[in-house]
Order: structure tokens, then C-alpha cells, then sequence
């Protein structure tokens, strides 16, 4: 908190955070600390660029109105604590924030609605694309698997979609980084352990 700008509401927040640790406030672990000095220190950053050069004991109630109200329900939550815990530690305070810091807060959860579930009709789509989609795959699988048969040598005979289907076959992908120098001795497809070409398949239809 030593770097912000102003120093005097950095030390009184500094002071809440501290008072607001367990077992007399919320902050209870380290994670839960980092979001509150993370908040800390945002209000004090963004209150002195509105023009606020004091301290928790020169905070109106209208200029912490107006901050709560650029907040989320997360932020005034924490603010609100430090501040109570600051008080309760012997700090003043401004009657009016105390006043508020016992009623209702401002920003208040939205309570989401659930998705619909998806219906009958839905449901019969999804399963008959993902089916189209798997169907599709295992053909692109066998079609190279044809491929690789028909291929030859590309060093050989040159490249061409067989004899590249054949070499990714028999020694897997090669990427960029590989030295041309060095044998290749993994082995993809048919020929590589676990790779059953109905693995897809069954990983897509979570059998």
C-alpha cells in the first residue's frame, strides 16, 4: 500500500484490512486478503484521481455514496467490511457512513435465471450431428488408411496425398522442429498403441 498516491487513506485502509482479518473479520485466507487489498487499493487509486486527498475520517457520506454506486456487489461488500472493522477497531468515521454501513447495501445480486432445457426435438438434432460428425471422421480415418496403403516412398517416388498419407503412417506427424538426420521410430494409426481408430468415436459418444 506504500506506493499509492495517498498515503493517508492507504494507511487507514491498511489498518481495516488488518482489523478485518479472522478471527474479528471475513478476511480468513490468503486468497480472500489479495481480493481485498486488490479492492483497497483500487479505491484509493480511484478516489484520488476524483480528487480525494484524505483520510477514512474525511470520507463523506456523499463521496462514498457516489464511489459505492460505481462499484459491483463484490467490491462494496469488501469496502464495507473494512470500513466496519476500521471503526470497530477505534477509528472514526463519518456518522452518516455509519448509519449506511448498517442498513442495506446499494448494488445488490441479480439472481440469474437457468437455461430452458432443451427439448425433444432438440435433443433428436444434437445427437444426429454429432452422429454425422463422428460418422464423418471415422470415414476421413479409413479413407487415409486406404491412402497409406495405396502410397509409396515420397523420397522415392516424390510426394503426393498417398505416399504422404503413407509416411505420416508409418512414422507419425513431423513437425517443424524435427532433424531430418534423425530415425523416426513412433508409429501412428493402426500401428500405434491406443490408437484404435474407434477411439473418437467412442470418446464423442462417451461410451
Amino acid at each position: 500500500m506504500d506506493d499509492l498516491p495517498n498515503q493517508r487513506l492507504a494507511a487507514d485502509l491498511a489498518a481495516g484490512l488488518a482489523a478485518a482479518t479472522h478471527p474479528h473479520g471475513p478476511i480468513r485466507t490468503p486468497s480472500v486478503a489479495r481480493q481485498y487489498v486488490q479492492t483497497a487499493r483500487r479505491m484509493v487509486r480511484e478516489l484520488h484521481a476524483a480528487g480525494f486527498t484524505g483520510g477514512i475520517g474525511q470520507l463523506s457520506t456523499a463521496v462514498i455514496v457516489e464511489y459505492w454506486l460505481s462499484c459491483d456487489f463484490h467490491r462494496e461488500r469488501r469496502i464495507r467490511a473494512v470500513l466496519s472493522a476500521y471503526t470497530a477497531a477505534g477509528g472514526v468515521l463519518d456518522a452518516g457512513i455509519g448509519r449506511h454501513l448498517q442498513g442495506r447495501r446499494i448494488n445488490q445480486i441479480v439472481k440469474s435465471q437457468p437455461n430452458p432445457p432443451y427439448s425433444d426435438g432438440e435433443w433428436r438434432r444434437l445427437t444426429a450431428a454429432c452422429t454425422e460428425m463422428i460418422r464423418s471422421a471415422l470415414r476421413a480415418h479409413q479413407a487415409t488408411l486406404q491412402a497409406a496403403q495405396r502410397g509409396t516412398d515420397p523420397a522415392e517416388h516424390g510426394p503426393s496425398p498417398d505416399n504422404l498419407a503413407r509416411l505420416v503412417h508409418r512414422l507419425g506427424p513431423v513437425t517443424a522442429a524435427h532433424d531430418p538426420g534423425q530415425p523416426r521410430t513412433r508409429r501412428c494409426g493402426r500401428n500405434q498403441p491406443g490408437r484404435d481408430p474407434h477411439d473418437r468415436p467412442r470418446a464423442l459418444s462417451g461410451v
